[in-house]
């Protein structure tokens, strides 16, 4: 979808790309600075498998691993928007 819109920026948390991509070329990187956000614990999706695939990008999004959280960021939300409103600020200016 960012290919067609081609936003300013993007944030994913925990994409599920290989539950969707497993067989397939990894979907076309968005046209913009793009920061993932994925936590080691996440229950849903593999860390380590979404990991392997961003590497294919170039360039790579910037990747923000988490400790501790599940997929669902329960308990954590302050934490991640601390993570993702320093990438913001940067690319957009103060929120």
């Amino acid at each position: 979808a960012s290919a067609r819109v081609r936003p300013q920026l993007q944030v994913s948390v925990a994409p599920p790309f290989a539950r969707y991509v497993a067989n397939e070329p990894p979907p076309q990187r968005p046209p913009c600075p793009w920061l993932v956000v994925h936590s080691r614990d996440d229950e849903i999706v593999p860390y380590e498998a979404t990991i392997a695939i961003l590497e294919k990008y170039q360039p790579p999004p910037e990747i923000v691993t988490v400790q501790g959280a599940g997929h669902f960021f329960h308990g954590r939300l302050t934490d991640l928007q601390e993570l993702v409103l320093p990438f913001i600020e940067q690319h957009l200016g103060a929120v």
